[in-house]
Formats: C-alpha cells, structure tokens, sequence
C-alpha cells in the first residue's frame, strides 16, 4: 500500500513540475509571454528614456552641457520616450511626433498633448511645423 502511494505522488510531483513545458510546447502562454516581455521592454524603453533626460538635465545644470547639447539630447530621448508610451496605448507610431495628413499628438520638443489642429504647443510655445520638418 505504502509503495502505491509513493508511486502516485512521484507521478503527481512530475506532472506538475512538466506542466509549463507542456503548456509552451502547446502554446497556450506563448502568446501571453511575448505580450508580457514586450510590455516590459517598453516600460524599460520609457524609464530609460526619463533617466536620460534628468541626466542631461542635471549635466546642463552642473556646466557640461550647452544649451543646444540639452536640447538635442532632450529632443532625442523624448521621442524614444513617446514611442514607448505610443506602444503602450497601442497608438499608431504615426501619431506620435511624426506627420500624418499635419496630425501631431505630441509635441516633439516636451513630450505633452496638442490638439490636432494647434500651429503652437500649448506648454513649450515651439512651432509644431518647424519641429516636424526638421
């Protein structure tokens, strides 16, 4: 009787220590997976992206940077910043800091929300047009 039972937990302990490669060999979770890690990776992209423009805004505050370093550099890492965001809301890259029929959702320079129709963002004052050709 002992021996049956020992047999029937060894059985039950390796089902379940198999049970997630069955379950990617099938693939149930693979999906769910990708989603998971490219939700991660976006996460990361936008923190990353923060960091880096804090960074080069305490380099510009402590006299390494020039203004139009800070510029560049916040420029550069805001995009990367909004296409993350932009891939988290599952919005179109399009929308976000580029040009569709002169659609702007973003403001290239700062990061913030504009109207569709706006000449001039609302928080910065730059022109949206200017920011888009260059």
């Amino acid at each position: 009787m002992a021996i049956v039972l020992v047999i029937t937990l060894i059985a039950l302990a390796t089902l379940y220590a198999f049970l997630p490669l069955w379950q990617r060999l099938t693939g149930e979770t693979v999906e769910r997976d990708f989603a998971s890690a490219e939700r991660e990776r976006r996460l990361r992209q936008k923190a990353d992206a923060y960091a880096a423009i804090k960074e080069a805004e305490f380099d510009y505050e402590s006299g390494k940077l020039t203004d139009t370093d800070l510029e560049y550099l916040r420029n550069k890492f805001s995009q990367q910043a909004m296409e993350a965001i932009a891939a988290l809301d599952d919005r179109p890259k399009a929308a976000v800091g580029g040009t569709k029929a002169g659609r702007v959702a973003f403001c290239p320079s700062c990061g913030k929300g504009v109207t569709s129709k706006a000449k001039f963002c609302g928080v910065c004052g730059k022109s949206l047009r200017e920011l888009i050709a260059a």
